[in-house]
């Protein structure tokens, strides 16, 4: 990678709307946007010819953070399928229209010099201007991601149905008796491989008890995922902690040990079932921020969303609604994932204890899929 400048100025927070009024004005975008030559491009797959979770290169492994004076893009509307990670300086773009005050993506002065996609996304601030965040331009539609806790050799039609159902259908969590198993099976390659061909994610369960398992045990699980299984797109960390100072001694180094991996898609999935603070998005990729009943959903106890949540895409989160008995709760459920800046969801009609082992199918099945799919 070539050097470069240091990153510009953080964008302003665009100005909310009113009730039913006018559009708030976009923010003003940062300065800092002018790519030099010779920067590095590595292409990630993701579902729909996108990318969710970006890192640059650091010789064979991929790292967490950008070498000094240099930045990423994340790709999550745009359908170029690339990923950037360029040395920057220069002057930047101007910020998009926004209906919530948080600002938009704009456009960048200057293209990089070696890719002619960059107009995909801008570096901008978050609400507060404190933070640089990359903004897609156009946010990506919403899409289901279902915990498959489905052995494929058993019920192979359901993984069948599930992949019909791409691309709205879209990231899929593999789990093999609470993890890898203890050995390769031919079902799951061949599950893994089908969801593949039709552009979904596929990571694999791990647990970590909240942080209390010993984190040796959970970097096996990981291994044996990757073993198996070479063509696994991330880990999903079940179980996860929201105390902040578990942080440093559990998530992170988890994260750095799944991003140091080899073969497919190095994600990292944490479901901590309930909001979290915004450390915890420094050590995922992508976060389930809620895991509980219909009833739970929509009783007011779930807290609103903390300020911070819009400054990033929405398909950093994700929602497994449990047990909407109707269609009418689920479409009500998927209109609230949408209030709340999520952008993976699963609704279901089943309880807690079958929410992911009987995945929802007829009427349901096909009235979420639509509901979900729509602009």
């Amino acid at each position: 990678m070539s050097s470069g400048g240091v990153i510009g100025d953080l964008g302003q927070a665009g100005s909310p709307s009113s009730p039913g009024g006018r559009t708030g004005a976009g923010g003003d975008g940062g300065t800092g946007g002018i790519v030099s030559t010779g920067g590095t491009v590595t292409t990630v797959p993701g579902s729909g010819g996108c990318c969710y979770a970006i890192y640059c290169p650091s010789g064979d492994t991929m790292v967490t953070t950008c070498p000094t004076g240099a930045f990423c893009y994340e790709y999550t509307a745009c359908g170029c399928n690339q990923v950037l990670c360029m040395a920057a300086t220069g002057s930047g773009g101007t910020g998009g229209s926004s209906s919530n005050g948080a600002p938009d993506g704009g456009s960048l002065d200057s293209a990089p010099h070696d890719v002619a996609m960059d107009a995909c996304a801008a570096q901008v601030g978050d609400t507060g201007g404190t933070e640089g965040r990359d903004a897609p331009a156009a946010e990506a539609a919403q899409a289901i991601g279902i915990p498959m806790y489905v052995d494929p050799s058993a019920s192979p039609s359901t993984w069948a149905q599930v992949a019909s159902a791409a691309p709205t259908v879209a990231l899929l969590v593999a789990n093999s008796d609470s993890g890898p198993g203890v050995s390769v099976q031919d079902s799951y390659t061949q599950a893994i491989t089908a969801a593949h061909a039709v552009g979904q994610i596929v990571v694999g369960y791990v647990h970590t008890a909240y942080g209390s398992r010993n984190i040796a045990q959970v970097e096996a699980d990981v291994d044996a995922w990757y073993s198996f299984y070479p063509m696994i797109d991330g880990i999903f960390s079940d179980e996860t902690s929201t105390d902040v100072g578990t942080i440093a001694l559990y998530y992170q180094p988890l994260f750095q040990y799944v991003k140091g991996k080899t073969g497919g898609q190095r994600l990292v999935v944490i479901n901590p079932g309930t909001m979290i603070d915004e450390p915890f998005m420094a050590v995922a990729d992508i976060v389930v921020t809620f895991e509980d009943t219909y009833a739970h959903y929509t009783d007011g106890s779930y807290p609103a969303n903390p300020t911070w949540m819009a400054g990033y895409s929405r398909r950093r989160f994700w929602h497994l609604v449990l047990a909407a008995t109707t269609a009418a709760d689920m479409q009500n459920a998927i209109s609230i994932t949408r209030q709340r800046n999520v952008g993976y969801v699963y609704v279901t009609n089943q309880p807690p204890t079958t929410a992911y082992s009987q995945i929802v199918n007829g009427v349901y099945w096909q009235t979420e899929i639509a509901v979900t799919s729509a602009p």
